[in-house]
Parts: C-alpha cells; structure tokens; sequence
C-alpha cells in the first residue's frame, strides 16, 4: 500500500478486526494509522505533541532546565520528569 505521507509502497498487514474497523500493521508488527505507514505517524504526532505542549503553555521539549533534586542543567527530555540522571533512584 502506498503511505499518502511520503508517498513509499509500504506492506500493510491485516492484524484483526476490533469493534468495527480493521487494525493493520508493517512487517515488524508497528500499527498503521489511517493511510500514514507507521514512520511518517511518529514523525507527524511528535510534531503535534510538541504545538499542543506550547499551546497549553509548557516548557518545551530540549529546553534546559534545573534538576528539581540537585540544580544541574539538564535538557528537558519529556515534560514528566525533571530529574537529572543521577538524581533518579533505581
């Protein structure tokens, strides 16, 4: 099937039928969704996450940030956490 996103002849695979409609997936088992292959719908809701972050008025994502334990500066990796890796106990 080709994606309608970057335009590649990708295999879609019908997985299951689920309350009406048909789940397809790739060849590693990774979800399609609608006509995106699953790469171009990662790329396309880490975009969207990232406007809806900056809308609602978050810091956005690679800013650097003070760890909340320890005051290092430290690139805020998901909106979450602001532990720095050494500050975060097993």
């Amino acid at each position: 099937m080709l994606c309608k996103v970057c335009g590649e002849d990708k295999e879609r695979i019908l997985k299951e039928k689920y309350r009406g409609y048909f789940i397809y997936v790739d060849a590693e088992g990774n979800r399609w969704y609608g006509k995106r292959c699953p790469p171009c719908y990662q790329a396309y809701k880490l975009a969207y996450d990232a406007k809806r972050r900056l809308a609602a008025g978050h810091v956005p994502l690679g800013t650097e940030v003070p760890c909340n334990v320890c005051g290092e500066s430290m690139p805020l990796s998901n909106g979450g956490s602001r532990l720095c890796p050494k500050c975060i106990k097993p």
